[in-house]
């Protein structure tokens, strides 16, 4: 029993000597997978957990499978058979599975072979200045075309070297005869471990760290990614628009060209334009063994789709359902139309959800939709083109059908038009208001029309695609409004209109002209997810508050929930952690909006900025709650004279509102800090919460130093977006029967503290890693409303270096000047 325990815990596959809470995490998420639970994992930037996450999955998966197997054996078993047919029934399955793996090893073997000597052939080529790439014949890429599947299996180098330099091939040298592929059969259901995250180079991140484990190269990996991402018919990426991108790319699948029949007469015969669309074919078999034969990232698999002519997008799509490993971005998983778009099978497989302190406003933006004015007058007169044109010809169902759309896309229209400036009191000062769907129906006079029937009638005669087909074809350019971009509109927002009436809400902003259904209840279309799965894991480095993702798992679902956090690899003596109320001019830091303008409290702001950048090495990062505070700061610090007394210490950068200019900046601030000198120390960055330095950017060691934190970053309270999620929270709380009476409250505490614990938790990235986090706002040292201390929902690892004692600015800097000075001796 203790040897069978000792086992399931020997994660051998870690490349080196895990630290304890590597192991624990490890061990956690073992034991929370095979229980079919529930885990919320915190584990800090730095600590390993991406690393964590792949041995101790990987290592469960490993044994699953085998104690599958041995049940599948006993199964079989039959009391009333004699032992000898017990005996051979068993013996017949077993080789049956050893053989069915066997060939798979061997194809993906093979797979892997051919892939090494593309690379090899185009770095060859390349080096020859030849890009020139000739794969195949045209032969090869026929539907169907699976003779001869069982033919030599020995794969020749010389041979290979034929079919990778292009050149022609006898008969019995065909693609089929390298891959010795047998007849084509369904995929047998195997347990998969799905991971998902928010940004590409997470994914990227998870590759590179697999690679460093013995599960490579055999395990399996697929990416799914958008076509955008990995379309390379040079007609169809050349567009920017992703909407653009997906229609052009269906456009090419369901053209039709019209062939003459026998009789004489001529017919339309759906064809596919895209040349690089093979499926079906020998070629794009091998190029999905390609895939699964070798872990790749998106770029990988673009590069490799280019290298061999053949479409990746649908290559990794028919690569899933053989993997062990499937990686996709956010958007893929949330939405159940997405899901099956790309074959997504989340069937009793282990979904593991990184970066999970963001997946609520992820569902959240997933099913919610936005509706212009200039969308509902295109669609109302791509809809009137289509009916005018077919209205005699169509039948009375699908007539009656495009009408009730064109009549509710009308009525949208005017209400829009007669609430223009006319809005409550609510919306006079901020252009927005919010009601639910069904007053939403009743006002625009929509309360008549059934949303249900209406919706499915336009999914099943496939009228979205029709319309904005036909649009397409009498119209010259698929850019700007002749694409089927405000139909898909227009229809995702009537299919809004059918979700529960308590999960979202209608946002009308009368400035932009535009109505907005927002989902106010995540947990609605997450609880499929977590019903299908086996386990769902959702990890972070700052998970902290975890009050904001268990809403996602009410009910019953809570008792599966099994927590895990962890402490940082880092001793707590090489992180200072201060709150700092006030400035050396001993004015009280209150940032406040009603307060945070006083041209005093910038001063001291900056004179602070000031005298610890006089002591602190290399990178200093100061986040801002809004980039509109940021910049009435620098003005006035420029106005002032503050800034160039900062410039005279280090170089002073600013994070540019646009995420395209953000490398470059960052590019010169590591430079300014690589080439700082005694005299002129390094750099600081002025960064905004939310923004892409606080999301997905580290600062460790030199880069971030010292994290200053400006105030509490607090959202809008008047926001109607967020003033409907939280009176809804507080309803829901009520139908309930829960204690709290007002959850809002501490939900809109726990906003502003993700988002701090977001910027904060940028530094200390390994063990000898050290750095200081500086909170500058008086109530960081004091009670809030609700009677306790905001900094109770920091990070546990950083609580532990917290210091709260100092009550003057002078007390601080010493102790920020004496860590600096310790962690350099």
């Amino acid at each position: 029993m203790n040897e069978s325990i000792d086992s399931k815990y020997q994660f051998d596959a870690f490349p080196y000597e895990p630290y304890d809470i590597q192991v624990g995490f490890m061990r956690k998420l073992y034991d929370t997978v095979d229980s079919g639970g529930i885990g919320l994992f915190e584990s800090p930037t730095g600590t390993g957990k991406t690393m964590s996450l792949i041995c101790g999955s990987l290592h469960w998966l490993e044994d699953h499978r085998k104690k599958k197997n041995q049940e599948d054996t006993i199964t079989q078993e039959s009391d009333d058979e004699p032992e000898w047919m017990k005996d051979f029934a068993k013996n017949l399955d077993n080789e049956k599975k050893k053989l069915k793996e066997k060939a798979r090893r061997e194809r993906l073997d093979r797979g892997r072979e051919m892939l090494m000597a593309l690379k090899r052939n185009m770095s060859q080529r390349n080096h020859d200045g030849n890009n020139d790439v000739n794969l195949e014949s045209d032969d090869e890429f026929l539907i169907g075309n699976k003779e001869n599947n069982n033919e030599g299996t020995n794969i020749g180098s010389k041979r290979l070297r034929k079919y990778i330099d292009g050149q022609s091939s006898t008969d019995e040298e065909t693609e089929n005869d390298l891959l010795g592929m047998e007849s084509e059969e369904e995929v047998e259901k195997r347990t998969q471990i799905i991971f998902v995250s928010r940004t590409h180079s997470q994914l990227v991140q998870f590759v590179g760290e697999l690679k460093k484990t013995r599960f490579y190269p055999d395990i399996s990996v697929v990416s799914l990614g958008s076509r955008k991402q990995l379309c390379i018919n040079p007609d169809v990426k050349k567009f920017a628009s992703p909407a653009i991108i997906n229609e052009r790319c269906m456009d090419l699948q369901n053209s039709s060209v019209r062939v003459e029949k026998d009789n004489g007469k001529s017919a339309k015969k759906k064809t596919c334009k895209c040349a690089y669309l093979k499926r079906g074919s020998q070629a794009d078999d091998t190029m999905k063994d390609m895939i699964l034969s070798e872990p790749m990232d998106i770029e990988d698999l673009a590069d490799l789709g280019q290298k061999r002519l053949i479409c990746p997008y649908y290559a990794s799509r028919d690569a899933a359902a053989e993997a062990d490993i499937i990686l996709a971005p956010y958007s893929s998983l949330l939405v159940a139309e997405t899901r099956e778009a790309l074959g997504l099978n989340i069937q009793d497989n282990v979904i593991i959800v990184d970066e999970a302190h963001n997946l609520v406003d992820a569902i959240n933006s997933s099913h919610s939709t936005s509706l212009t004015r200039e969308d509902l007058e295109v669609a109302i007169c791509q809809i009137e083109f289509y009916f005018n044109r077919f209205k005699t010809r169509l039948a009375s169902r699908n007539a009656k059908t495009v009408q009730i759309l064109l009549l509710a896309a009308q009525a949208i229209l005017r209400w829009l038009n007669a609430v223009k400036g006319n809005g409550t009191s609510q919306a006079e000062a901020s252009g927005k208001s919010a009601m639910d769907v069904n007053k939403f129906l009743l006002n625009v006079d929509l309360d008549n029309i059934n949303m249900f029937q209406l919706r499915r009638d336009i999914q099943e005669n496939n009228l979205l695609f029709k319309m904005g087909g036909y649009w397409k074809n009498t119209h010259a350019s698929p850019e700007g409004h002749h694409g089927t971009g405000s139909l898909q509109a227009l229809v995702e927002f009537l299919k809004k209109l059918t979700y529960n009436n308590d999960d979202g809400r209608i946002i009308l902003d009368t400035n932009l002209s535009e109505i907005k259904y927002v989902m106010l209840n995540a947990s609605t279309s997450f609880r499929s997810i977590v019903g299908d799965a086996r386990s769902v894991i959702l990890a972070s480095g700052t998970l902290s508050p975890v009050e904001t993702v268990l809403p996602l798992f009410p009910g019953n679902a809570e008792k599966r929930i099994q927590q895990f956090k962890c402490g940082h690899v880092v001793d707590a003596k090489r992180l200072l952690a201060l709150a700092i109320p006030c400035g050396p001019g001993g004015i009280t830091f209150d940032f406040r909006h009603s307060t945070r303008s006083h041209p005093g409290l910038i001063a001291d702001l900056g004179r602070t900025v000031i005298n610890i950048s006089n002591v602190t090495p290399g990178g200093l990062v100061v986040f801002f709650p809004s980039f509109a505070y940021c910049d009435q700061v620098v003005q006035s610090w420029s106005l002032t004279g503050i800034l160039d007394q900062m410039k005279r210490q280090k170089d002073v950068y600013i994070e540019p509102r646009s995420t395209t200019d953000v490398d470059s900046v960052l590019s010169q601030y590591a430079e300014s800090i690589k080439n700082a000198t005694k005299k002129h120390g390094g750099a600081i960055i002025l960064a905004v919460v939310g923004a892409k330095l606080a999301e997905g950017i580290n600062f460790g060691d030199d880069m971030g130093r010292c994290v200053m934190m400006v105030g509490l970053p607090y959202p809008n309270p008047s926001d109607p977006e967020l003033m409907e999620r939280m009176e809804f929270m507080d309803r829901q709380a009520s139908n309930l029967g829960s204690r709290e009476s007002k959850p809002s409250k501490e939900y809109y505490t726990n906003l502003c503290m993700k988002a701090v614990n977001q910027c904060i938790g940028r530094v200390i990235r390994h063990i000898d890693d050290y750095a200081c986090i500086l909170l500058l706002d008086q109530r960081y040292s004091g009670m809030n409303s609700q009677g306790t201390n905001i900094v109770t929902k920091l990070p546990g690892w950083i609580i532990k270096s917290l210091d709260l004692s100092s009550t003057r600015f002078g007390e601080a800097m010493r102790k920020v000047a004496q860590f600096f000075k310790s962690m350099q001796e």
